[in-house]
């Protein structure tokens, strides 16, 4: 009977129904990048990601509203901010892949906005969160 109970799982997990019960990595990391903006902004965030070797810009998901949002990065952090500062991100993302220093980013980002190719950041607010799972492992001296 063990043996039955356990074909069938696998069997059930392995199909297009197992699957569709199961959310996709896509969902997931769409869920953790949301988390942090209050509730009523959330379905309508846009959310990104950068591939590390190229710095090209990744739609997880396309929104309707304002907010463009990164899941967790290798900093720690999931950040939400104005879509306007996506091209900002954009260039600072190929710069990263391109293992630039972090003073030769900000220096090309500075560059770019005083040549008029990168417009500057719009006042506005903007979501960060640090991973409480990561809070939770480090000790105190």
């Amino acid at each position: 009977m063990t043996r039955v109970l356990a074909l069938v799982s696998v069997l059930v997990l392995a199909s297009p129904l197992g699957a569709a019960a199961q959310p996709s990595s896509t969902d997931a990391r769409v869920a953790e990048a949301v988390q942090i903006l209050p509730a009523d902004l959330r379905a309508g965030a846009t959310v990104v990601t950068y591939d590390k070797a190229t710095g090209a810009r990744m739609v997880l998901r396309q929104g309707t509203n304002f907010l463009e949002c990164q899941p967790r990065m290798d900093d720690g952090f999931t950040r939400c901010y104005n879509r306007s500062l996506g091209p900002r991100r954009d260039l600072e993302a190929k710069l990263k892949a391109q293992k630039k220093s972090d003073r030769e980013i900000a220096d090309a980002i500075a560059a770019a906005q005083k040549d008029g190719t990168l417009k500057p950041a719009a006042p506005g607010m903007s979501y960060r969160g640090y991973d409480k799972r990561d809070i939770a492992s480090r000790t105190c001296g």
